[in-house]
Formats: structure tokens, C-alpha cells, sequence
């Protein structure tokens, strides 16, 4: 579950702008459902909560197009130490004890 910061956490040089528009019934629905969980303490923070979710998601989306976009221009050579680094982290990663 997601939880919106509090104001505390949030930089202060943070300010607010004021906007006045209409929005779909159920957008209305699902923001005043983010208030009533308690994901986040008003209408205007539920409004910020989305935009956060949809920026994330179009930062993900850039991130995989980019990712793709670099290994399909990788030469042979290139591929190769990436063979080489992705067998190195997974080494290492096994010798983590997430237990501790």
C-alpha cells in the first residue's frame, strides 16, 4: 500500500498551486477513495498522489524504451561484458544474507 508523505517530509520550498477544473465521476469516485482509505489526508493530496503514479509509471516506460534501445545497439563486444557484469552482480547477490 502506498502512503502519501506528510508535510513533513515534503521540501519546503514546496508550494502550492490553486487550480479549478472538472474531472470524470470516476476519477471524482477513485480520489475520494484514496481519502477515505487513508492513503492520503485530502482531495488535493489524492490529485498529487496520482500525478506522482503516472509520472512514475512514464519514468518506467522511458527507462525500459532506453534500456531497450541500448542493448539493441550493443555490438558483440558489448554484450559480451554485459554477459560478463550480469554473471559478477549475480555472484554477489548470493552471497547477500537478506536474513540478517
Amino acid at each position: 500500500m502506498y502512503y502519501y508523505r506528510t508535510k513533513s517530509q515534503m521540501p519546503a520550498t514546496l508550494h502550492r498551486r490553486k487550480i479549478s477544473t472538472t474531472i470524470s465521476a470516476d476519477a471524482y469516485e477513485f480520489l475520494e477513495h484514496l481519502v477515505s482509505e487513508g492513503q492520503v489526508p485530502s482531495l488535493a493530496q489524492a490529485v498529487d498522489l496520482a500525478v506522482e503514479r503516472a509520472r512514475q509509471m512514464e519514468n518506467r516506460a522511458r527507462l525500459e524504451r532506453d534500456t531497450a534501445a541500448y542493448f539493441k545497439a550493443l555490438g558483440r563486444k558489448g554484450r559480451a561484458g554485459e554477459a560478463r557484469l550480469e554473471s559478477a552482480v549475480a555472484a554477489s547477490a548470493d552471497e547477500i544474507d537478506f536474513g540478517n
